[in-house]
């Protein structure tokens, strides 16, 4: 392997922050790993399933959401590294019950969030399970996320396969949009931000 093609994976590993203009003002998108991501927006930090990493050298949140009960994705000292008094934390069911003060966010519902509308979608394998018979994320349990950032959307999605028909159908009739979305290469998680504005 070549110093280049060495460098260019490095690269590759290194998550890069993506700006899009809105009618509102700039929104920055950071993915961090796996399903971890910040946006940066209209003065808010949003921290999207802080977990695994080494969060410390990230700005505060003022909102968290945490999309289901896994460590990848629910991970109370990460939360607690991102975390400033005042910031507010919106989960499903099965998480909120873990984190006092946590919001409860449903498969279906929509909430506004400091002019920012947040809609929990289903988030649940199709497929993919630890043995079968079993799924890695049962249907109704986790929420995907669709963020509306002035005039635009992003839809924050876990898995590959799940729900896949029902969310990119609702997410189409969006029109103009972005996808943060974490995609599985093998064992291994590689995190993707796809703009398509």
């Amino acid at each position: 392997m070549n110093l280049a093609s060495i460098l260019v994976s490095l690269l590759l590993l290194v998550p890069q922050a993506a700006t899009e203009k809105t009618s509102k003002g700039d929104l920055k998108i950071t993915p961090i790993t796996h399903g971890t991501l910040m946006f940066e927006y209209g003065g808010k930090v949003i921290h999207v399933d802080p977990a695994q990493t080494d969060l410390t050298k990230y700005p505060k949140a003022d909102w968290i959401f945490v999309t289901d009960i896994h460590g990848d994705h629910f991970d109370q000292k990460a939360i607690d590294t991102v975390k400033k008094a005042g910031t507010k934390i919106v989960a499903p069911t099965v998480v909120a019950e873990k984190i006092a003060g946590a919001a409860v966010m449903k498969n279906g519902e929509t909430k506004d969030i400091d002019g920012i509308r947040v809609d929990a979608i289903p988030m649940y394998n199709l497929k993919r399970g630890p043995q079968a018979g079993a799924l890695f994320h049962d249907k109704g349990r986790g929420n995907g996320y669709i963020f509306t950032f002035g005039n635009k959307r992003v839809l924050q999605r876990l898995q590959a396969e799940s729900a896949i028909p029902v969310s990119l159908r609702r997410f189409e009739r969006f029109g103009r949009a972005g996808a943060c979305r974490q995609r599985y290469r093998g064992a291994r998680h590689a995190d993707e931000v796809t703009t398509k504005f």
